[in-house]
């Protein structure tokens, strides 16, 4: 069994049977769409990688990409730079043109 430790900051409420976050974790971004500033499909976040390790902050995200876009690789690597928002879907603030030339 391995522990998790969260910083007292990042606790809104503790329940009997839950504990209420006052953040989302990084984490839970895994499996969610990720679309360009156009609103063009781009792919689906397959993992991340964090700035360091215990923080909550996105240095890169890892997408599977759109296969009719980008049949010729198998992942793309997006900086958090170039994401715009993360909500129920991940928005770049780039053109999938831009995402293409890299």
């Amino acid at each position: 069994m391995c522990k998790l430790t969260i910083g007292k900051s990042y606790i809104e409420k503790i329940t009997a049977h839950a504990i209420f976050l006052k953040i989302k974790v990084a984490y839970s971004i895994k499996g969610k769409l990720v679309f360009d500033k156009n609103g063009k499909k781009v792919g689906t976040v397959s993992s991340i990688d964090l700035c360091k390790k215990g923080e909550n902050k996105i240095k890169n995200i890892y997408v599977k990409p759109n296969f009719f876009l980008f049949s010729f690789k198998d992942k793309i690597v997006i900086s958090e730079e170039n994401i715009e928002n993360i909500g129920d879907n991940v928005i770049l603030n780039v053109t999938l043109n831009k995402l293409t030339k890299k």
